[in-house]
């Protein structure tokens, strides 16, 4: 009886072989079968060479060594189990196993287990040729019947999607791989991406969506060579390292990858994995490439089948194109055979002249056409009926039903030498509606010469070499009006490229730049050309402006016009006198502003320093009050004074960019302010970034810091514990953010947007000029800057300021 365990099969022996007599033992040195004996303790106690062979230990290693010695895990197997049970029970059993040497060889053997006094005989035939034969031979005929399904599936099936599932579904079923999954590549094979699979775990799917592929891997391999690729040990492969945790989590340990191809190129690989070592030689291979021939072939089948369908659905869809373009085309097609007799007509010249079919069909086309038209019509015809091909172009009247004429225009070509055609073939139209617009546009034509006529600017149109083709009135009247009666220079016919280059061979410079304008402009190096020029008289000065367009049409035309813009000249001149002036006079008021604020400021200086020692040696309180306040009177006159000079030196002054310092400038202003008396309780904190170096006018910039830290200091909130001021900034390459805050009196809402208006004070006990803020704003958009403020009533202020960086 056979029983499975685990790869061994064990066989109750019928027959077991007799005793040995162990003092004949040297006769089984010369067996080519391998036997041991082993004593009760799984001792060696004899081997004979064959047997060594196989263990590839020597007999000096194995005699008096256990079995256990030589091979640490053989208690764990079904074998070991087996050999015990014969050795406990003494009876006899063969099997058949698998068995792995130390030098890592696995053999397949049919091994006799005898019992004998001295404990158990084993005798091992190598079964392991047998084994690759019977499995070859199993592996062949999974092959035939693989090869043998996919030919049965090519004749059933009849779209790619279904080929590919059902040879990766047969690859699985009757080929006996492991998994089998079915590819193409992207146009540029960079990917190839998995179209269909069989066997592949649910959980690695998303692995072969979109597979790269890389250098010396199977798809690579596969594209350089154009033949398969494969490996017998994929988990030991060097350039497959990358599948080798996927193969040894299922068992795989060949692979073999077949391109298959379309139209001669390679499209996609049959990918197959195998759980056999060694799994595919040279006759199995040619199979195997047998197979995805055959893929190939059925994919040129099925290409050559889809184009074939698509060129009879090409045939019916011109076909119907070519109905539906004839039936509902607006246009009419007719076929007259040679003796002018209408043998077909389109639906659309019933649609067109009102006859139905039946009542044309046969008759006559002479029958349709207007009298006055049948001469040109038959004159026509008899030309082109003796040349087969030819045409001829006709523009006549037809008979309508309803008693109308018609005006149609078309084609008739000779085609009575097309033995399938065998007439002459009308293509026509409705030209009605042209006739219709042509006698309108004859209208607006003479409408728009009116128009134009009703110009006062002078227009001329001008061809490419010069020549003057149409003129209005205007044109004709000044040239008349200025002693050219006969207008052989400017008139119609004249060339004015001419009079232009014949007045600049004169020294007359207008006249050369005006040419070179007109033909610039004609050449479609410019768009236009104007230029304003003086055309004095002995009687009055006369100014002119000249405008040279491209004329829109098909044409190489330009349009050139003369407007008399004397009175705006006059007018002009009268502003810049009149802006001359008045920039005379700014400048005169700005420096005596400046001179009587600089005036004024010097003796304040003096005062102030005469009032500082009143301070220092009085000691009555009332002299010190007073004092105190004359000071404070002082100071608000000297600020007022200050910003009056900061407002003439920023209309006066030109603004000179350069790269500055942010951090430094603000905190030597800050160094500047902090020892008045006022600033003594306020802390500052600056902190500008300069991400990018930040370009503006340094004297511009130092002023509307000044002014937003005096007003600060000036504003403060004295019933505060502590009073701060800050100044925050980050300058990138485009711009500068800053932003001046503190915690002083602040201001109400309902001034936020008064306070940049000259003039303006706040209420309150400490009084302003109502100037500095308003110089801030002015000198902020000077240098192309912005400036906001945000404030709660006895809490806070900040001013928010955008600066562009004017880097050059």
């Amino acid at each position: 009886m056979k029983k499975n365990t685990a790869n061994s099969s064990v066989i109750d022996e019928q027959n077991p072989l007799p005793s040995i007599d162990l003092q004949n033992q040297n006769s089984f040195d010369f067996l080519q079968e391998g036997v041991q004996i082993h004593d009760f303790d799984w001792k060696y106690i004899y081997v004979n060479d064959a047997l060594v062979q196989i263990s590839t230990y020597t007999k000096k290693e194995l005699i008096g060594k256990t079995l256990m010695q030589k091979y640490p895990d053989i208690e764990q197997t079904d074998l070991f189990k087996v050999m015990q049970r014969c050795m406990t029970k003494r009876v006899s059993e063969r099997i058949v196993t698998d068995f792995k040497s130390p030098n890592g060889l696995i053999g397949n053997y049919e091994l006799s287990m005898v019992p004998i006094p001295e404990g158990l005989l084993i005798l091992s035939i190598d079964r392991s040729e047998q084994k690759k034969v019977n499995e070859k031979l199993l592996k062949i005929k999974d092959l035939y019947a693989f090869i043998s399904q996919v030919n049965q599936g090519i004749v059933r099936v009849r779209e790619e999607k279904a080929l590919y599932k059902n040879s990766c579904k047969i690859a699985v079923e009757f080929g006996k791989f492991k998994m089998a999954w079915i590819g193409l590549f992207d146009s540029d094979y960079k990917t190839i991406t998995m179209i269909d699979q069989s066997g592949l775990p649910k959980e690695h799917l998303h692995i072969f969506k979109e597979l790269i592929v890389y250098e010396g891997g199977p798809q690579d391999c596969v594209l350089k060579s154009e033949s398969y690729f494969m490996s017998n040990d994929i988990q030991n492969e060097p350039n497959l390292f990358r599948w080798a945790p996927f193969a040894k989590q299922y068992g795989i340990h060949s692979i073999i990858v077949l391109p298959f191809k379309k139209a001669g190129k390679i499209i996609g690989t049959l990918n197959l994995y195998s759980e056999k070592l060694e799994f595919s030689d040279k006759e199995e291979i040619d199979l195997l490439i047998e197979v995805i021939t055959d893929i190939s072939f059925a994919l040129d089948l099925f290409e050559k089948a889809k184009k074939h369908k698509e060129t009879e659905e090409l045939v019916l869809q011109n076909e119907r194109r070519f109905r539906a373009l004839i039936e509902k085309s607006p246009d009419m097609q007719s076929l007259t055979n040679e003796s002018g007799e209408i043998i077909y007509g389109s639906p659309s010249v019933s649609k067109v002249l009102g006859y139905p079919l039946k009542e044309y069909l046969n008759i006559k086309v002479l029958d349709f056409i207007h009298p006055d038209d049948i001469a040109t019509y038959i004159e026509k015809r008899n030309k082109i009926t003796a040349t087969p091909g030819k045409s001829f172009l006709f523009e006549m009247r037809l008979h309508h039903k309803n008693g109308d004429w018609i005006w149609c225009e078309g084609t008739i070509t000779n085609m009575l030498h097309i033995p399938s055609v065998n007439a002459f073939v009308a293509n026509f139209r409705d030209a009605s509606e042209k006739k219709r617009v042509e006698r309108q546009l004859k209208k607006s034509e003479a409408f728009s010469k009116n128009i134009i006529n009703s110009l006062s600017s002078h227009i001329a149109v001008i061809d490419k070499k010069g020549a003057i083709i149409a003129v209005n009135e205007a044109w004709s009247r000044f040239a008349t009006e200025n002693g050219e009666t006969t207008l052989q220079r400017t008139g119609i016919s004249s060339n004015y490229f001419h009079v232009c280059a014949n007045s600049a061979k004169t020294g007359d410079e207008t006249a050369e730049i005006v040419l070179k304008g007109m033909k610039k402009v004609m050449d479609k190096q410019n768009t236009a050309f104007y230029y304003e020029y003086p055309c004095h008289s002995d009687k009055e000065d006369r100014w002119f402006a000249m405008l040279a367009m491209p004329f829109d049409g098909e044409e190489q035309l330009i349009v050139v016009s003369h407007q008399d813009i004397s009175k705006r000249k006059l007018a002009e001149d009268k502003l810049i006198s009149n802006n001359d002036e008045l920039k005379k006079t700014n400048f005169e008021l700005d420096r005596f502003v400046y001179s009587v604020s600089h005036d004024l400021r010097s003796p304040l200086t003096s005062v102030l320093g005469l009032l500082a020692f009143i301070e220092e040696d009085t000691e009555e309180p009332s002299t010190a009050s007073h004092a105190a306040m004359i000071r404070n009177s002082i100071n608000r006159l000297d600020e007022y004074i200050k910003n009056i000079l900061y407002y003439s030196r920023n209309n006066r002054m030109e603004l000179k960019i350069e790269k500055i310092d942010l951090q430094k400038i603000t905190e030597e202003i800050i160094n500047s302010l902090i020892h008045s008396k006022e600033a003594k309780r306020i802390t500052f904190e600056v902190d500008i970034h300069e991400k990018e170096p930040f370009y503006t006018d340094k004297q511009s910039f130092s002023t509307v810091i000044e002014n937003l830290i005096s007003n600060a200091i000036k504003f403060q909130d004295t019933n505060k514990t502590s009073s701060f001021i800050k100044i925050l900034g980050i300058a990138n390459k485009s711009s500068l953010t800053l932003v001046v805050s503190d915690n002083g009196i602040g201001i109400a809402a309902e001034n936020f947007d008064k306070i940049f208006d000259m003039f303006f004070r706040l209420s309150g006990e400490i009084a302003g000029s109502g100037i500095g803020l308003y110089i801030v704003k002015e000198i902020v958009e000077k240098i192309q800057g912005s400036i906001k403020v945000d404030s709660k009533f006895g809490k806070k202020t900040s001013f928010t300021m955008q600066f562009k960086n004017l880097r050059p």
